[in-house]
């Protein structure tokens, strides 16, 4: 019996790159979409929020979530989210605050990290959590559509070049899916609460 790993490490990804429009997928790419207004909260307001009409950046299962065949659902994309949104803050970390009154002094003992530093510490113990658990295998593929914008076809080429093996895009959707859930179900507590709280905007 196969032993899973109790943690898996993401692959470093490229360093972000300008915005090229003409790029179908991968981190680079754009899409026209719709979202809803956050602003739009007036007691007046009709029953769903106006959408705005816009540009973002390309999502290979928000493209799924339009075609009830591929099996999406918003609360895979939820999760996708935050499994983006932890990675990047554990490997980029936030900005620091701007003080226009800031002034270059000597190098001197710190009491210890800075809210930006506990906050991507934080981040890289978060998603170690939600990456328990998953083989190699299942994190690269993650780690391909979830991360790095690329299609499920996109994948399946790769890894049938990578181990030999056809891997059809069919039955690698269905492998993801399944990954998805098991994502849901790990973050389902808190995308609730962000919903309800309005930190997060229902799909």
């Amino acid at each position: 019996m196969t032993r899973r790993p109790t943690h898996v490490a993401i692959p470093l990804l490229a360093e972000p790159a300008a915005v090229r429009q003409g790029a179908r997928q991968g981190a680079t790419a754009v899409m026209r979409t719709d979202w809803p207004d956050p602003d739009d909260l007036r007691p007046s307001a009709a029953r769903t929020a106006r959408r705005i009409q816009g540009w973002r950046t390309y999502c290979p299962l928000r493209r799924m979530l339009a075609n009830p065949h591929t099996g999406i659902a918003a609360a895979h994309i939820h999760a996708a989210d935050k499994l983006r949104e932890l990675y990047d803050l554990a490997r980029f970390g936030y900005s620091a605050a701007l003080d226009p009154q800031a002034v270059h002094v000597a190098p001197a003992p710190r009491a210890g990290l800075s809210p930006a530093e506990m906050a991507r510490a934080g981040a890289a113990r978060a998603l170690s959590r939600a990456l328990a658990g998953y083989t190699l295998d299942e994190a690269l593929l993650l780690a391909a559509v979830v991360l790095s914008n690329h299609s499920v076809s996109v994948w399946a080429r790769v890894a049938s070049e990578r181990t030999g093996k056809r891997c059809t895009v069919k039955a690698e959707r269905i492998r993801l899916i399944g990954l998805l859930d098991r994502l849901a179900r790990h973050f389902d507590a808190e995308i609730d609460h962000e919903v309800r709280a309005g930190w997060r905007l229902s799909l």
